[in-house]
């Protein structure tokens, strides 16, 4: 799931030439393995490691191996005088030992590749990275083991934000973004996974869409049968369903909350007869922002329930905007995170949990960065522990440490905290290991004698 801080300018889409250039970095080795993920105490840091690039990085999107072995980072690099590159690297999810990296760049070297989301297939054996490079949607397949490129196609007109794979393997989905004059467009596109060949292409256009968030999301039903999409369409959520097997639109439905309104993530229950969706939402210009979040029939579209959550006392809670929504494996409960501002501007973590039938909110917790100098914080990822036991909650702080937390998810207790500064980091993307009780944390750090940002990956054990 790819994820950005609103600490961090979004590199600009580029969409112009022609031309292919691949390299791959040379492996720096990870920091030693710390304890297992299968017995550390919670909140045990299990491993770092840093990866160089080709000078300024900064990671995108984060995926974890079904069998929970290997975890794969995409983004970009930057080379000294010349335009972003995909950055692509992979580590074993327990050891954080460097599997291999790949610099993939497709187009003349003035233009920029950016990397933006990645997936891993079902099976574990193949990386999908999708993103933007001059020819347009440029979606690449690696072979998980060895980095190895399987196939490399290109959609024109367009910028990849996000990619997703059949829960069979057998295809890949991808969606981005295009202008075309007065209006634009969403772009979804299935492959074969093996091949690269395309399979079907939809376009859903209008005269206000726009990058939901600060990516468009992509999902597919437990059961293969549809695919889902989530941008913004004129301050308001859209969520577009398709039938998997041949890109027809099943139903497209906006919402506008309280007026003024943007997503920012969804997540399918696991059975896949609901899709929840989150964002912010206020009712004009001068008022404060608050979560909004809505469930819908999954096959329908028909709301189920919405939830507007904010803390708006003048002395006490300000703003909020929700950045991620994860849903408990046995489907009863939601849970959503994101920045929740002070009435002084000081921002903190907000972590809400939701029965997922009706809405309801079971329990709340805040974080705020107290005793270090009234520094601002923002929550940046949500996710589950394979048992559902546990909510992880990550982000940064505003002097660049990674916070991350382990929430009891019944009644939201705090079970374990870590504040850790591997330097100074201005992003936090994270992914759950689906078998080990892990919870893996991404960032853009500067190196602690300066120069320019590397990824900077950190494990701790939940």
């Amino acid at each position: 799931m790819r994820m950005t801080s609103r600490l961090t300018a979004l590199t600009a889409l580029v969409i112009t030439g022609l031309s292919t250039v691949a390299a791959a970095a040379a492996p720096a080795p990870a920091v030693p393995a710390l304890a297992s993920s299968t017995s550390a105490a919670p909140g045990t840091k299990l491993w770092a490691a840093r990866f160089q690039g080709l000078g300024f990085s900064q990671p995108a999107a984060m995926a974890a191996s079904p069998n929970g072995t290997d975890v794969f980072i995409t983004g970009i690099t930057q080379p000294p005088k010349s335009r972003d590159r995909y950055a692509t690297v992979g580590y074993n999810a327990l050891t954080g030992a460097r599997l291999w990296s790949s610099i993939f760049h497709r187009g003349p070297k003035r233009n920029g590749s950016y990397g933006d989301d990645v997936v891993v297939s079902p099976d574990g054996s193949t990386v999908f990275v999708t993103g933007s490079t001059s020819e347009g949607i440029t979606t690449v397949a690696y072979n998980a083991a060895t980095g190895a490129k399987l196939w490399v196609t290109t959609f024109a007109g367009a910028g990849g934000t996000g990619v997703t794979v059949s829960p069979d393997g057998a295809t890949v989905f991808v969606t981005g973004w295009g202008d075309q004059g007065t209006s634009s467009f969403y772009v979804t596109l299935a492959y074969n996974a093996a091949s690269g060949a395309q399979l079907w292409m939809a376009k859903y256009s209008g005269t206000q869409l726009g990058v939901g968030g600060s990516d468009t999301p992509i999902t597919v039903s437990p059961d293969g049968s549809t695919l889902y999409l989530l941008g913004d369409s004129g301050s308001t959520f859209l969520t577009i369903a398709y039938n998997a097997t041949t890109g027809v639109q099943r139903w497209a439905k906006l919402f506008s909350g309280k007026g003024e309104s943007s997503p920012a993530d969804f997540a399918l229950s696991p059975d896949g007869s609901t899709l929840f969706v989150t964002g912010d939402s206020r009712a004009s210009g001068s008022s404060p922002f608050s979560y909004a979040t809505v469930a819908y029939n999954a096959a329908t579209g028909v709301q189920r329930w919405v939830r507007y959550d904010a803390d708006l006392s003048p002395t006490q809670f300000g703003r909020t905007f929700a950045s991620s929504i994860a849903v408990k494996p046995d489907g009863t409960a939601v849970f959503v995170t994101g920045e929740n501002t002070k009435a002084n501007g000081v921002g903190g973590y907000s972590t809400i949990a939701y029965d997922a039938a009706t809405g309801t909110k079971m329990w709340q917790q805040r974080y705020f960065a107290t005793g270090r100098g009234g520094e601002a914080a923002e929550a940046l990822f949500a996710g589950v522990s394979p048992d559902g036991s546990e909510v992880f909650v990550s982000g940064l702080t505003h002097r660049g440490h990674y916070a991350t937390f382990g929430y009891d998810s019944t009644s939201g207790a705090v079970l374990w905290s870590t504040v850790n500064n591997p330097v100074a980091c201005a992003t936090a993307i994270g992914a759950v290991n689906p078998v080990t009780p892990e919870v893996m944390v991404t960032g853009t750090c500067t190196p602690p004698t300066g120069g320019p940002q590397d990824y900077i990956t950190a494990a701790y054990s939940g």
